[in-house]
């Protein structure tokens, strides 16, 4: 028996651990009520499915495993009012299955950063990056879990505690919580530790060799998987003081009467507010977004990148209004979990429906260098023509104007009938002009490899591209992809100048 002063302790405890794990079945059965409805209604982003899948495994588990901690209070409570005893068989399983799900809440945390270990260094593999295989991977685990845990009912090593009032693991039978906590704490640990410590190496190792679309992502799921160790490690170190008293309790050879009630105490109320990046992406349509200034641990996109979208749509160009659609196109061609289809489709709808003819990184090289030469010929025209008619604002006089503006890069560049004639490019001088035009080829190369895409969609030519871009090696790509093709480009479909 115990004093009464240790049993008004724990009641104090086990109400104030019943106050948290409502909280947190509460909190948790909201959130995966609102998952199951995005997914169910298909609210979610493809690339975005499996992050919500396996964080809505989470949410799942905790909402089960607070349950549980809710009845063990909830019991705890009536034993120390009512002395009353709750030792059944149905006693036995519920305190196997806390042990359980305790063990598939480490699980979890653990297959989100398996996730991410995959999606940053093996991203070819698509069979890691399947939304099936991310559904039944929980399912797998909390029967191989089940099952090795079943070893704890023959060594009697869940028992009904007379003083708790709730069946739980005895931690005086060493052989018990030497067969659990492998299992429950130690494995999904010590793999998160070296999914961290393997993917920070690989960051390091490939240095500035990633475009910088997927040194953002990197950056995000290694964010992520910080922030899941953090969690696990409060969770160790809450734990901390049941250790010293499990300890204390071995060598005075008596368990300690409030071990199990506050051995289940840290756990209460633990919500995985780091299982999602909190990282927010430009991805807005028809409309110019306000790139601010990044917080800590976020990554701005380049300067030099961030200016020369060319469009001629008879829009206003305002500074920085073309970052939402360069990041949607980045992220929507350079994104490695694809379906060839509807990457297509979506390659498609940027280019044509959007009126967008090329995406244009400045100092890259080739094609993005000479439209650099465009937009800043376009520029200079379109200065010089509005300076000198400011007055004059007839709707046929700006329609003229706007033509002139046209016009000017066309003879500068030699464009002529809709056709450019990359060798007299090649030759033309003008001022002030640091671009080599000996790269032009390229640009023929890559904008007739561009019209074969759009006409045909061929399946080969669309995984070319994508790989091609992701790697920075799309110019070289496709010189090898494009070796018989004619000497001029028909801009007609370009819209840049029609």
């Amino acid at each position: 028996m115990i004093n009464d002063q240790t049993k008004t302790n724990g009641f104090i405890l086990s109400s104030v651990s019943l106050g948290f794990n409502t909280f947190a079945c509460l909190i948790s059965c909201i959130i995966f009520l609102i998952i199951i409805y995005h997914l169910y209604y298909n609210h979610v982003k493809r690339e975005d499915k499996i992050t919500v899948v396996l964080c809505g495994h989470i949410y799942l588990t905790i909402l089960i495993y607070s349950s549980i901690l809710i009845s063990m209070n909830i019991r705890s409570i009536l034993g120390d009012l009512y002395n009353q005893s709750f030792d059944s068989s149905w006693c036995i399983f519920s305190g196997y299955l806390a042990i359980v799900v305790l063990g598939m809440l480490y699980w979890n945390f653990l297959n989100q950063a398996f996730y991410r270990f995959m999606r940053i260094v093996y991203p070819q593999n698509r069979w890691f990056q399947s939304v099936k295989l991310y559904i039944m991977l929980p399912i797998i685990e909390i029967i191989i879990i089940s099952i090795l845990l079943c070893v704890l009912i023959p060594l009697n090593g869940i028992i009904y505690s007379p003083n708790d009032y709730f069946c739980n693991i005895s931690y005086m039978n060493i052989p018990s919580v030497l067969s659990a906590m492998p299992i429950v704490y130690v494995c999904p640990f010590c793999c998160l530790l070296f999914i961290y410590m393997h993917i920070t190496r690989f960051i390091h190792q490939q240095g500035n060799i990633q475009t910088l679309i997927i040194k953002q992502r990197q950056s995000r799921d290694l964010l992520v998987i910080q922030r899941i160790l953090s969690i696990v490690n409060l969770l160790l170190i809450l734990g901390i003081p049941s250790i010293v008293l499990i300890i204390m309790s071995l060598i005075r050879g008596e368990e300690h009467p409030l071990l199990a009630r506050i051995s289940y105490f840290p756990v209460s109320g633990i919500a995985p507010w780091g299982c999602v990046s909190d990282v927010e992406q430009l991805d807005v349509h028809g409309t110019n977004v306000i790139y601010n200034k990044p917080k800590t641990n976020e990554r701005s996109l380049e300067s030099n990148h961030a200016h020369l979208i060319f469009i001629d749509n008879d829009t206003k160009h305002e500074y920085r209004s073309e970052l939402e659609f360069r990041s949607h196109f980045e992220k929507t061609v350079s994104e490695n979990s694809f379906s060839l289809q509807n990457k297509t489709k979506a390659f498609h709808e940027n280019v044509l429906k959007n009126k967008v003819s090329v995406l244009l990184l400045q100092g890259t090289g080739g094609c993005c260098d000479l439209f650099a030469k465009c937009y800043y010929l376009y520029n200079k025209c379109h200065t010089n023509v509005k300076s000198s008619d400011q007055t004059n604002e007839d709707p046929s006089t700006i329609k003229e104007r706007n033509e002139q503006i046209k016009n000017k890069p066309r003879e500068q560049l030699e464009i002529i009938d809709n056709k450019l004639n990359p060798v007299s490019t090649m030759n033309s001088s003008i001022e002030h002009d640091e671009i080599d035009y000996f790269e032009l080829k390229i640009f023929i190369k890559f904008y007739l490899f561009y019209q074969l895409f759009i006409r045909e969609e061929e399946e080969e030519i669309v995984a070319r591209f994508l790989k091609a871009y992701e790697n920075e090696t799309i110019h070289r790509q496709l010189i090898v992809t494009s070796t018989n093709i004619e000497q001029s480009v028909d801009f007609e479909k370009l819209k840049e100048f029609s």
